[in-house]
């Protein structure tokens, strides 16, 4: 959710659909690859 709700939040698309994303392999090789150099953080335990 973007701080303001005006029209400037609104006006950048990107440059392919994601159908086309999921589909370029070497785009998503590149983002495996870029998410090895700093791993997801660890999930809070909120309930304990």
């Amino acid at each position: 959710m973007p701080g303001s709700s005006n029209e400037f939040n609104w006006t950048y698309r990107l440059p392919a659909t994601i159908e086309e994303i999921v589909k370029d392999k070497e785009l998503l090789a590149a983002v495996a690859e870029i998410s090895k150099i700093k791993p997801a953080p660890r999930k809070k335990n909120v309930g304990a």
